[in-house]
């Protein structure tokens, strides 16, 4: 008995030594070769689990990490940011075209709409911050004009916040769970003004998850926060469709133009998406040009709410 305890031991020590990283997540197989390649995560479509699927390292990485949903292929490792032309700009494109759409596109989440203050992260970013938060998730709306029949991947640029481990996250296509772990980017190295901290990630999307017409792909923070203006957080920025054989546009002309509110500022020196500026309800905590006071919050000086007209000050 203890012979057979022995050999199955070694056996399996055997196999481990073999691979680099192997993991179940209850949504499929997920397999890393560490830096050398892009990860591919399977998943099914059964209730995904709450175990995690990690990523290969803390580090950016420009060549995408690809998610397969209940599907099998990779994407290449173009950066989404070279893509000249904006959604919807040439309607007589080839319908395997990539149509790209800007971090302005998600809706829900917290878009940072200064120039300046978008360039703290080197990108611009739209912020979700905790389940508890007024930000807790962010939507990007898409149409097909037909119901694919092949794979569509859509490639974004991320951050996940600088403190240690992931924010745990939710994926949503069409209201359908198809994702529950670790956020798939990596963490924020607090490096400023540097577009290549960025990574991006590959959601290689199965044509049963899609139809013609109305399609969505929500992302949720499920970190339970109130926090606005540090973390917990992700960042999430520009990307690209690509493939299935159809016509994508992006965006929701019923879409609330307003919902993104104004700008936020961030911290003076810790990383952190500030709240300087509008939350998106009409209460303006502060000026909106101004950092935060170190932890990401902002103190606010006296400006008059901008939104309203009302003769209030809120700092």
């Amino acid at each position: 008995m203890i012979r057979t305890c022995l050999i199955a031991v070694a056996l399996f020590a055997a196999i481990a030594a073999g691979l680099t990283w192997s993991a179940s997540t209850g949504q499929g197989a997920a397999q890393s070769t560490g830096t050398a390649g892009p990860i591919v995560i399977e998943f099914s479509t059964a209730t995904p689990t709450e175990d995690a699927a990690p990523t290969s390292d803390d580090e950016a990485t420009n060549t995408p990490v690809v998610f397969e949903i209940a599907t099998a292929a990779t994407t290449g490792d173009t950066d989404v940011t070279a893509t000249a032309a904006a959604a919807g700009e040439d309607d007589d494109a080839d319908d395997d075209e990539a149509v790209s759409f800007d971090a302005a596109d998600w809706t829900g989440g917290f878009y940072q709409s200064d120039p300046d203050l978008q360039a703290f992260y080197g990108r611009p970013w739209l912020a979700v911050y905790g389940s508890e938060s007024e930000y807790p998730s962010a939507t990007l709306a898409f149409t097909l004009d037909d119901e694919p029949d092949e794979a569509i991947t859509l490639t974004v640029l991320g951050l996940d916040d600088e403190l240690d481990g992931l924010n745990p996250i939710t994926i949503e296509i069409n209201g359908r769970l198809v994702y529950e772990g670790d956020d798939v980017f990596p963490n924020w190295n607090t490096e400023t003004g540097n577009p290549e901290v960025w990574s991006q990630v590959g959601f290689r999307i199965a044509p049963g998850l899609l139809q013609e017409g109305d399609n969505s792909i929500t992302i949720a923070n499920l970190t339970p926060a109130d926090t606005f203006g540090g973390p917990p957080y992700l960042l999430l920025g520009a990307g690209q469709f690509s493939g299935g054989d159809v016509e994508i546009t992006v965006g929701d002309d019923d879409a609330d133009e307003d919902d993104a509110g104004e700008p936020a500022a961030p911290g003076n020196g810790n990383g952190n998406p500030g709240n300087d500026g509008d939350n998106g309800n009409d209460d303006n905590n502060g000026n909106d040009d101004s950092p935060g006071n170190g932890n990401g919050n902002g103190n606010g000086n006296d400006d008059q709410d901008e939104d309203d007209g009302e003769d209030e000050n809120d700092g």
